[in-house]
Order: C-alpha cells, then sequence, then structure tokens
C-alpha cells in the first residue's frame, strides 16, 4: 500500500502544478536507502506517467481512476 500512496501524493502535486524537483519528502531519519530510493522511484514514476498522459493530449484522468490504476500496479508489484 506504501507504494499506492506515493503514487497519489504524486498525482496531487502534479495537479498542483508543482515540479518533481519541488516535491520534499519528510524523512524521519531512519530509512534505509531502499525506502528512500523505493519512494522517490515512485514519485518520479507517477510524474512521468502523467507527464506522457497530458503530452500525449489524453489529459489528466480523473484522480478515482488514477487511483485506481496506482493501486492495481501496487498490488500486482507493476510500473504504473
Amino acid at each position: 500500500m506504501l507504494r499506492c500512496s506515493f503514487t497519489g501524493r504524486g498525482y496531487y502535486y502534479f495537479e498542483q502544478g508543482k515540479p518533481r524537483e519541488e516535491v520534499e519528502t519528510a524523512w524521519h531519519g531512519d530509512e534505509t536507502p531502499d525506502e528512500i530510493y523505493f519512494v522517490n522511484r515512485t514519485l518520479n514514476d507517477a510524474y512521468l506517467w502523467l507527464t506522457n498522459a497530458r503530452n500525449n493530449g489524453a489529459g489528466l484522468l480523473p484522480v478515482q481512476t488514477y487511483g485506481d490504476l496506482g493501486y492495481e500496479a501496487c498490488i500486482n508489484a507493476k510500473p504504473l
């Protein structure tokens, strides 16, 4: 479920017009390198997917639809 929440977070900031490099993550200080990599990769994937959708003329999906896609990707351990 962790990946799912970060995918939704990416959607939120993307929709607000915030560039990926300005999306900050509040780390607790006890994260492993793998956890940090996972969070950053998930946010990067969300931004890439949304940018591609917008650039292909598809526009943004409704947040519920995007959330469903993110959830399925998460559960099936597949890319968004």
